[in-house]
C-alpha cells in the first residue's frame, strides 16, 4: 500500500469511528438516561443539531463514495464489512432525520 492509500484508509477509519461515536452519543443521550459528560455532550449536539447533521451527511457521503469507487479493489471480506457499516450509518442517519423532523413538528408555536 502506498503512502497516499494508507493516509486515505486512516482518514476513512477515523470517519467511521467519529460517525459511530456520534451515533452512540445521540442515541444514548436521547433514549437512555445518563448523568455526567454524556448528557452534556448530547445537550451540545442537540443545541447545534443542524450543524452536526450537515457534518454527518458529509461523513456518510464520503463513506458511501468510497464504498462505490473502491468496491473492486477491496477483498471480499472487506467489501462485506464496508457494506454493513455503510448501511448501518445510512439507516441511523435516516432515523435521526425522521426523529428530529417529528420533534420539530411537535414543538409548540412561539
Amino acid at each position: 500500500m502506498s503512502g497516499e492509500n494508507n493516509r486515505d484508509l486512516w482518514i476513512l477509519r477515523a470517519t467511521y469511528m467519529v460517525l459511530f461515536a456520534y451515533n452512540a452519543i445521540f442515541f444514548f443521550g436521547k433514549y437512555i438516561y445518563f448523568q455526567g459528560t454524556l448528557v452534556r455532550l448530547y445537550e451540545f449536539i442537540d443545541r447545534y443539531i443542524v450543524f452536526f447533521t450537515i457534518l454527518e451527511f458529509m461523513g456518510i457521503a464520503s463513506v458511501f463514495i468510497d464504498l462505490i469507487t473502491d468496491w473492486e479493489k477491496k477483498p471480499p471480506w472487506r467489501r462485506a464489512i464496508t457494506l454493513i457499516l455503510a448501511v448501518l450509518l445510512v439507516t441511523a442517519f435516516i432515523f435521526k432525520l425522521f426523529v428530529n423532523w417529528m420533534h420539530s413538528s411537535l414543538l409548540p408555536p412561539t
